[in-house]
């Protein structure tokens, strides 16, 4: 029971790492065209 609960645990930080990195990519990709513009 505790392993279980565990380890959705971890699959939901995984989830919100994997949304963090896509956002942070989203922006950067933003940023360098916002660079290229200047």
């Amino acid at each position: 029971m505790k392993l279980e609960s565990s380890r959705s645990c971890s699959q939901a930080t995984l989830k919100t790492n994997g949304v963090f990195l896509f956002v942070l990519e989203e922006v950067s990709g933003i940023y360098y065209l916002f660079i290229l513009k200047i």
